[in-house]
C-alpha cells in the first residue's frame, strides 16, 4: 500500500525536474515495475517496464528492461550510454 498526500505522484516530481532541469520527455529515462510508477512512465520517452513487472505497467512502458533481481536498471542504462562495466 501506498500512502501520499493527494496529487503527489511521482509523474508530478519527474515534470517539476524537468522543468527545473529544462529538459523533456525526449530526455527523460524512467523505470517501473507497479502501479504507482503509471505516471512516471508517462513522462519519459524512455519508460521501461521490469521484466517482473506487472501486465498493466508493461502497456504503459515503451521498452522492457530485465527484472530488478538482475539489475535491470543498472544494466538498462549502462546499454543505453553505452558504458561498460568490469
Amino acid at each position: 500500500m501506498d500512502i501520499m498526500e493527494k496529487g503527489v505522484t511521482k509523474g508530478a516530481v519527474v515534470e517539476c525536474l524537468q522543468e527545473c532541469l529544462g529538459i523533456t520527455a525526449e530526455n527523460t529515462m524512467a523505470f517501473g515495475d507497479y502501479d504507482n510508477d503509471i505516471s512516471m512512465l508517462k513522462c519519459a520517452k524512455y519508460s521501461y517496464a521490469m521484466e517482473n513487472a506487472s501486465s498493466r505497467i508493461k502497456e504503459q512502458a515503451n521498452f522492457l528492461a530485465p527484472a530488478n533481481t538482475k539489475n535491470g536498471v543498472v544494466e538498462t542504462i549502462c546499454q543505453q550510454l553505452q558504458i561498460r562495466l568490469s
